[in-house]
């Protein structure tokens, strides 16, 4: 298939992707996955698939490592969309930007 074929199809099923998390209430809080993956496709929809671009994804799963037990998904969703909203960017999100989001909550 040619490259030209190719970056049509991506941007066909890129608004498809962003049609769908349009509905999606969970794509309009940060937190949650569909809020990242919506940013994401409206990036590589607008910009193309070869755009340069960094990301870490930091899951549930990372903070319950911290706190060594399960955590509730609302609580988790609640601490990401703090982390998101007050992080200092010239720190970034790592362990320790986590550990302190969750003894604050």
């Amino acid at each position: 298939m040619e490259e030209a074929n190719i970056q049509l199809l991506l941007k066909q099923q890129l608004d498809q992707l962003l049609t769908t998390l349009g509905f999606t209430p969970e794509a309009k809080q940060a937190g949650n996955a569909a809020y990242y993956l919506e940013r994401l496709a409206q990036y590589v929809s607008n910009l193309g698939a070869d755009e340069p671009m960094v990301a870490s994804i930091w899951l549930q799963e990372d903070l319950e490592a911290i706190v060594k037990q399960s955590l509730e998904r609302d609580k988790s969703r609640q601490i990401f969309n703090q982390i998101d909203h007050a992080h200092d960017a010239n720190i970034g999100i790592n362990w320790e930007v986590l550990s302190y989001a969750l003894d604050q909550n």
